[in-house]
């Protein structure tokens, strides 16, 4: 069943949230939420939506829902109203343009990272190609083998969903979150 989805302005959410008469639930993917985020949003990604975290987290407050571009925000406030029918529709909101709506708003966002971890992982299997390549033109043929194996790593990254690269630069200290995560569900 569809339900009619009421949408806010940034500047209303904005307001809300300063007088702490609304909660902000940002259902994009913990890479996305790191790279930039909404100050105070709570992290409840889609794929492992728990409505009744949300329902904890929120309390007698409003429920503000976001995540890129508004997609994602309106599929969680489905899930959400149909497994908390207890909670009146007027109290969930979905914001205007989610997060690209407050950012051309002109509205605050948090980065944690200086550079996005896809931008690193770019960047080095960019260098380890380039470098692969120009060894293997001007030192030794033996040293194709550097750009082919970067290109079965992101084949493979690309096929499993998983990137050793990514995980690995994860760990580094300078792409650890500066303020405490706001996990409301990542199991």
């Amino acid at each position: 069943m569809t339900h009619s989805i009421t949408y806010i302005s940034p500047a209303i959410a904005q307001n809300w949230l300063d007088q702490k008469e609304a909660v902000m639930i940002d259902v994009r993917e913990p890479s996305e939420f790191n790279d930039e985020h909404i100050k105070g949003a709570i992290l409840n990604p889609l794929n492992q939506f728990q409505p009744d975290d949300v329902k904890k987290a929120a309390g007698s407050r409003k429920i503000i829902f976001q995540c890129r571009s508004g997609k994602r925000a309106s599929m969680a406030i489905e899930k959400f109203i149909s497994a908390c029918p207890d909670i009146s529709p007027d109290r969930i909101f979905s914001l205007e343009g989610s997060i690209m709506g407050w950012k051309e708003a002109g509205m605050p966002t948090l980065k944690p990272q200086p550079v996005s971890l896809d931008r690193q992982i770019f960047m080095i299997a960019g260098m380890v190609t380039l470098v692969g390549a120009g060894l293997s033109a001007f030192v030794s043929p033996a040293f194709i083998v550097i750009p082919a194996l970067t290109g079965v790593g992101l084949f493979l990254s690309g096929a499993t969903g998983v990137c050793l690269l990514k995980k690995m630069l994860m760990k580094l200290p300078y792409n650890q979150p500066k303020e405490p995560a706001n996990f409301c569900a990542i199991r």
